[in-house]
C-alpha cells in the first residue's frame, strides 16, 4: 500500500469515524444536561441486570476499539487480517443484539430511563459497526488495487514456495500431561504472532479450551487487557511440575498386563513407557527418578485420611517430594495416631459369651395332633434395648395364633425406636414395667396347644369366615374356617392370623380399618391358595360402615387413597361377601384373657374359636350392610 493512498484511507476512516465513543455511565452522570434529560431510577438495579448491562458496554468498547484501530494499521496489513477483524467484530455484533432483544422484551418498567435506554447505547453501537464496515470495505478494495499490480511481477523463484498446510491449534480441556505441548504450540503460533492484537490472542485463546480449562478463565470480560490474566490463570493453575511429574508416573503404574500373546500389546507397553520417560527426563529429573517412582508407589497404598494430610503437606509445592520427606511425614503420622489412639480410646469391657444353638422356636406333639410355641426367655440382669430386641425376635407365631401377645411386644420395640435410645442404655421406668408385663404374658402361652387338623373331609362343606380391624396402633386380621361334616358335626377352628403396626403418619380411623380390610382380604387369598379344599362361601366381617361403604361401591368413586386399595380388595375376593359386625365383637381384650387362663391352656376348641359379645361360643355375627 501506497503512502498516498494510505493516507487517504486514514483520512476518509477518521472522517467517518464518530467523535464521541464514550461508554456510558451505568451509575449516571453527574452533569447539569443528564440531569434535566431524564430521571434517576426509582430503586436500584438489580444485580442480574447489572451484569448484562456491564456485558453490553463491554462489547460495545470491544467493537469500538475496532473501529479506532482499522486507521492506523500496519503497512503489512492483508486482506485476511482484515477478514478476521471484521469476523471477529460481527460475533460481537450478533451477540450485541441477540442480547438487546432479550433486554427488550424483558427490562422490567420501572428502570425504563435507565441509562442504557436513555443513551440509546443501541443506536451508537449500530453507527459503529455500519461505519467500521464501511471502512473495512474501503481498505478491502485499495488493497486489492496495490497487490494487483504486484503478483504480475513475481518471479519464478516466488511462485515456486508453494503455501503451507495451515497448523490447526492444538485443544486444552485441563489434562496435566497436555499443558506443556499446548503452552509451546499456542506460544508460538499466536501469542509471539506480531500481526495479532491481544484481542484477537485472547479469541484464540478462549476457542482452544474446554472442561475445566474454560471454567478457569470463563470470567474474565473479552477485551484486550484480559489477555495476560487469562494466560497468568492458566500457567499458575496447569503448569505445575508436580502434577505434571505424578501424572506422567500414573501413566508408567497403569501398564496392564497383556491377556494374550500378542505384538501389538507389548508395542504398546514400549510406547508408553518410552514416552513417560522421556516427558520425565524433559522434567529435570532423570537422576532421581528411581526416587519419585518409590514414593508415587508408596503413597498409592496410602489410607484416604493419610493420602489427604500428605498432599496437604505439600501445599503448593512444585517440586516432586523426595522419599526422605515422605519418610518423615509418615514418622510423624504414625506417632501422631498412636498418642490420640492412647488418649482418647477407652478400654475395652468383658462381654458375657453365650454357646446358645439357636433353634426353632416350634414344637409338634403326635399325642394328641396339637402345636405349641415356645416363648421361655433367658434372664437378664438388665433390661435394654439390645435385650429387648433380642428377646422379641426369638418369638416364632408364623400362623398368628398368639398375635394379640406378640403384637403388644412389637408395638414396644416400635416405642424404643422413636424414643432414639443407644443399644445398652437404660430404659424409662414406663418401658421397663410393660416389658415386664409383656414378658410374663408370653411366658405363660408355653403351653398353650393349637390343634394342627382343621376337621375337613371329603364330603364336608367348608365356609371361611375373616375379620378385620384397626386402631391407631395396629391393625389386625383374623381367618376361621367353619366345617359341617356328617359325622363331626359343625366345628369352628383358627386357620391364622396377621397383625401390622399402623403408620407413624396418622391417618383417619376409616382408612386404617380400609387399610386392614386390604389386609385380610391378602390373608383370605393366601389360605384359600393354601388349603386347596373347596371353599362353599366366604363371609368376611369388619365393624367400620364407612369402609364397607367403600369396598362394595366402584373403586373409580373414590379419591387415590382409598380408590387403589378397594380395587385391590376387589380384585383379591371377587366372591366373598363383605358385611358389618358391632367393633364389641372383635374385643382383642378378652381374647387375650381367654389365651391367659390357665384352665383354657390345653382346651383347643376354647382357644381357637371367635369370641361373640354376650357369650362364650363359636358362632358368626348374622348382622349385614345393604348393598
Amino acid at each position: 500500500m501506497s503512502t498516498s493512498n494510505k493516507g487517504k484511507i486514514i483520512i476518509e476512516a477518521s472522517q467517518e469515524t464518530p467523535q464521541s465513543l464514550e461508554v456510558p455511565s451505568t451509575a449516571g452522570s453527574s452533569s447539569s444536561e443528564a440531569r434535566t434529560t431524564r430521571s434517576r431510577s426509582p430503586t436500584q438495579l438489580p444485580p442480574e441486570l447489572v451484569l448484562k448491562v456491564r456485558t453490553q458496554l463491554s462489547r460495545l468498547n470491544t467493537i469500538r476499539e475496532i473501529a479506532e484501530s482499522l486507521p492506523s494499521l500496519p503497512q503489512k496489513t492483508t486482506i485476511h487480517d482484515l477478514n478476521i477483524l471484521g469476523g471477529h467484530m460481527e460475533e460481537l455484533h450478533k451477540a450485541f443484539q441477540k442480547k438487546h432483544s432479550y433486554m427488550e422484551v424483558s427490562w422490567p418498567t420501572a428502570f425504563i430511563n435507565h441509562d442504557y435506554f436513555a443513551n440509546d447505547v443501541y443506536q451508537q453501537e449500530t453507527s459503529v459497526v455500519m461505519k467500521a464496515k464501511l471502512t473495512i470495505s474501503r481498505l478491502k478494495s485499495e488493497l486489492t488495487v496495490i497487490t494487483a499490480p504486484h503478483a504480475s511481477t513475481l518471479t519464478n523463484d516466488d511462485r515456486s514456495q508453494a503455501r503451507l498446510p495451515d497448523i490447526s491449534l492444538p485443544k486444552f480441556s485441563g489434562e496435566y500431561l497436555k499443558w506443556p505441548a499446548f503452552r509451546d504450540l499456542f506460544s508460538s503460533l499466536i501469542l509471539q504472532s506480531p500481526r495479532l492484537t491481544n484481542i484477537e490472542r485472547l479469541h484464540y485463546l478462549r476457542g482452544c479450551m474446554e472442561g475445566k480449562a474454560a471454567q478457569v478463565i470463563a470470567s474474565l470480560p473479552l477485551t484486550g487487557d484480559s489477555l495476560q490474566p487469562s494466560w497468568e490463570l492458566l500457567t499458575s493453575r496447569f503448569e505445575n511440575r508436580r502434577l505434571i511429574t505424578q501424572a506422567h508416573l500414573d501413566q508408567l503404574f497403569k501398564i496392564s498386563t497383556p491377556t494374550s500373546k500378542s505384538a501389538d500389546a507389548l508395542n504398546k507397553i514400549i510406547t508408553t513407557v518410552a514416552e513417560a520417560t522421556k516427558a520425565l527426563h524433559t522434567l529435570g529429573i532423570s537422576e532421581n527418578l528411581g526416587d519419585c517412582m518409590l514414593v508415587h508407589h508408596v503413597t498409592r497404598d496410602l489410607d484416604k485420611a493419610t493420602m489427604e494430610a500428605w498432599e496437604t503437606s505439600l501445599g503448593a509445592s512444585q517440586e516432586y517430594p523426595t522419599y526422605h520427606q515422605l519418610e518423615n511425614f509418615l514418622t510423624a503420622r504414625v506417632r501422631a495416631l498412636e498418642r490420640i489412639e492412647t488418649a482418647v480410646a477407652p478400654p475395652a469391657k468383658p462381654q458375657p459369651t453365650s454357646a446358645k444353638r439357636p433353634a426353632l422356636a416350634h414344637h409338634v406333639s403326635a399325642q394328641p395332633s396339637t402345636s405349641s410355641s415356645s416363648t421361655t426367655f433367658p434372664s437378664s440382669s438388665t433390661i435394654s434395648k439390645r435385650a429387648i430386641s433380642s428377646e422379641v425376635a426369638q418369638l416364632f407365631d408364623p400362623l398368628g395364633f398368639v398375635s394379640p401377645v406378640v403384637i403388644r411386644a412389637k408395638m414396644l420395640l416400635q416405642e424404643l425406636w422413636l424414643h432414639k435410645l443407644n443399644w445398652d442404655d437404660p430404659l424409662p421406668i414406663n418401658i421397663t414395667s410393660k416389658w415386664l408385663a409383656i414378658k410374663e404374658d408370653l411366658s405363660g402361652l408355653a403351653k398353650l396347644s393349637i390343634p394342627r387338623w382343621l376337621n375337613t373331609s371329603r364330603d364336608s362343606r367348608v365356609t371361611i369366615h375373616g375379620f378385620s380391624d384397626a386402631s391407631q396402633f395396629a391393625m389386625a386380621a383374623v381367618i376361621y374356617i367353619t366345617v359341617h361334616s356328617p359325622s363331626t358335626g359343625v366345628v369352628t377352628s383358627l386357620v391364622c392370623s396377621k397383625t401390622k403396626f399402623a403408620p407413624l403418619k396418622r391417618l383417619t380411623i376409616p382408612r386404617l380399618e380400609l387399610t386392614a380390610a386390604l389386609l385380610l382380604a391378602k390373608l383370605t387369598k393366601y389360605v384359600q391358595d393354601t388349603l386347596k379344599v373347596e371353599i362353599e362361601e366366604i363371609h368376611l366381617w369388619t365393624d367400620s360402615q364407612v369402609a364397607l361403604t367403600w369396598i362394595k361401591t366402584h373403586a373409580s368413586h373414590w379419591k387415590d387413597y382409598v380408590r387403589n386399595r378397594v380395587s385391590q380388595i376387589q380384585e383379591l375376593t371377587p366372591t366373598a361377601h363383605w358385611k358389618h359386625v358391632p367393633g364389641i365383637g372383635l374385643s382383642q381384650t378378652k381374647y387375650i384373657e381367654k389365651l391367659l387362663d390357665k384352665h383354657n391352656m390345653n382346651d383347643c376348641n376354647t382357644v381357637t374359636t371367635p369370641i361373640v359379645p354376650g357369650e362364650d361360643k363359636a358362632c358368626e355375627p348374622t348382622k349385614d350392610i345393604a348393598d
